[in-house]
């Protein structure tokens, strides 16, 4: 059953990938071939619609300096690190070539009890193996303070704890370094009720918003240099 639901979700999250649409150049070939990995962030849970996610705001943002942009959005509601290695990397595999790819993981890992070590070595399978594909820009988002969400403020949780998050987020900094991917400091910005979703837990339209210009402002610099 479990097989089924990541199937589903990532079928689904293809389908609605193919529904933004991508912008093609003379040749009939995008400019920017971009590749999004995740989980329910990247989905664009907590915004309205869910194409006011980050990830789509990414591929407007490139965009807007007049390149045209194929996006694959691979991200899939609830996943831990170890279930985007093993499946989002598999469909990345079947036949898609990105030049840039954005990775934004650990808060399920976190909030699962989900051992630093583990995570670090699933986060260093997933880099090493992006790092081979040729002339990828890497760009690997870090966890905010999950500690001043809503949800954790209201009813906190053991595992969700502010040394975690800053372990985790070594973790996160140190194998980007190792493999040259670019590190988008999310942690650097302030956790705002203003911009979290009811369910006290994604961020609402305005704080996918903060996280794509966080992405873009180090993104659009390796697209258009």
């Amino acid at each position: 059953m479990t097989q089924l639901i990541v199937r589903f979700s990532l079928l689904l999250s293809l389908t609605l990938t193919a529904l933004t649409g991508c912008g093609n150049g003379a040749d009939g070939k995008a400019d920017v071939q971009y590749a999004a990995l995740g989980a329910s962030d990247a989905v664009g849970i907590g915004a309205s619609p869910i194409t006011n996610g980050y990830v789509y705001l990414i591929k407007e943002g490139i965009e807007n300096g007049g390149k045209s942009v194929n996006q694959m959005n691979y991200g899939i509601v609830d996943l831990e690190i170890g279930a985007i290695r093993d499946v989002e990397l598999a469909a990345l595999d079947l036949g898609f070539t990105p030049d840039v790819v954005t990775l934004f993981t650990g808060a399920n890992d976190i909030i699962a009890g989900a051992s630093a070590a583990s995570f670090e070595n699933d986060l260093d399978a997933i880099l090493n193996h992006l790092s081979k594909i040729n002339e990828a820009s890497v760009f690997v988002a870090d966890l905010p303070d999950l500690t001043k969400l809503p949800r954790f403020i209201d009813n906190p949780d053991a595992d969700v704890t502010r040394a975690r998050v800053a372990q985790f987020n070594s973790i996160i900094v140190r194998t980007s370094n190792k493999y040259g991917a670019t590190v988008i400091n999310l942690s650097a910005e302030p956790v705002l009720d203003a911009d979290v979703s009811d369910d006290g837990l994604h961020p609402n339209d305005q704080g996918h918003r903060k996280v794509a210009d966080r992405f873009l402002a180090q993104i659009l610099p390796a697209v258009y240099n």
